[in-house]
């Protein structure tokens, strides 16, 4: 019989060791960094037979197919609640949530944090401080003025202020951050109607077309970029988008903290030679206070028991986001307990 040499036997026992080492080093890998955040199991409560889930603008916007993720991470996780999803923006999700009406509202930051704080004009001095935190969602929305390439008469956002311009639809955040940039420059809605202009509410796709058409001479649109209505009018027509400045997008900073500053690179579209930058948005979802904390967790178990894989797999435009790790970027309100619970549990919280 053959004897193994003990150094040989060392070596071989070091090589299975290694072997094994860059096996697990590749299964830990192959989870993706959100896995590097300890995972839970639910709460062992009765959840409600029925839920309103209240967000989104309309069919295919950004702040619908956000609400959708989160109506089916629960339907997929718990079957038997009859979820209604009712359309409503920012605003009438937090006034939902801080109301109860909705079990679950969708909002944006720096609407939430002005609801909370009761600021006019859109909450009329009235504080909506019933609701609660339970997770921030990142979005891949730019809010930009767009025009057609040639129009050489619309280089800045100060040139809006005799022009017909399309702002999207009314419960949107976007004619509101686009108010308070103008303002910067003495333009409002007002002003403009009273030279000539236009400031009108729409559906983005149809402004874009009304735009093309020669109708109106810009849109401001809250979408990702590129935009898919634009990049076809990008193709026969050419566009380019215009730079708020710096005194707008500084109006915005004071006004909005909240909202984060994006830039679109150059040559989006063919007639934009040049980085331009744009207003960001970060979405969240609230709910009432008084919702039992075992039932939150649970609905944050459902959302993101795949660590929010999911949630980049909504459209291409959403594929670079990360939904578990920018859960806690902001909070604009303060957190439900039942969430403080479940991203500690997560290890994401202290």
């Amino acid at each position: 019989m053959k004897k193994i040499n003990l150094n040989q036997k060392k070596e071989g026992n070091k090589m299975r060791f290694t072997k094994m080492g860059v096996i697990v080093l590749c299964v830990l890998l192959s989870f993706g960094v959100s896995s590097a955040f300890a995972q839970v199991k639910p709460k062992d409560v009765p959840m409600p037979k029925a839920m309103i889930v209240c967000g989104g603008v309309g069919a295919g916007s950004t702040s619908t197919l956000v609400t959708l993720w989160i109506v089916k991470r629960l339907n997929a996780v718990y079957k038997d609640i009859a979820i209604r999803h009712i359309p409503g923006g920012n605003e009438d999700g937090i006034i939902k949530a801080s109301d109860g009406t909705a079990a679950i509202g969708k909002s944006e930051v720096g609407s939430t944090k002005r609801a909370w704080d009761g600021l006019p004009p859109e909450f009329a001095g009235k504080s909506y401080k019933n609701a609660r935190l339970i997770t921030c969602i990142p979005t891949p929305t730019s809010i930009v003025i767009a025009t057609l390439k040639d129009r050489g008469d619309i280089m800045t956002a100060k040139d809006l202020w005799n022009k017909k311009t399309g702002v999207g639809m009314t419960a949107s955040i976007t004619h509101k951050l686009a108010k308070v940039a103008l303002s910067a420059y003495g333009i409002t809605p007002e002003s403009i109607k009273k030279n000539g202009g236009l400031w009108t509410h729409g559906k983005w796709e149809d402004q874009m077309e009304m735009m093309s058409a020669g109708t109106i001479d810009a849109v401001i649109i809250g979408t990702p970029q590129p935009y898919s209505a634009a990049m076809t009018i990008d193709v026969v027509k050419g566009i380019k988008l215009v730079p708020w400045g710096d005194e707008g997008i500084a109006a915005v900073q004071k006004d909005f903290p909240e909202n984060s500053v994006k830039t679109i690179p150059a040559n989006t579209y063919t007639g934009q030679k040049e980085p331009v930058k744009a207003f960001g948005t970060i979405n969240l979802f609230a709910v009432h206070h008084t919702m039992p904390d075992d039932v939150v967790y649970n609905i944050l178990y459902a959302a993101f028991l795949d660590d929010g894989k999911s949630y980049s797999e909504i459209t291409a435009e959403f594929k670079n986001l990360d939904a578990l790790a920018d859960a806690l970027i902001s909070d604009p309100i303060p957190w439900h307990p039942g969430a403080v619970k479940y991203w500690r549990d997560r290890k994401m919280m202290k």
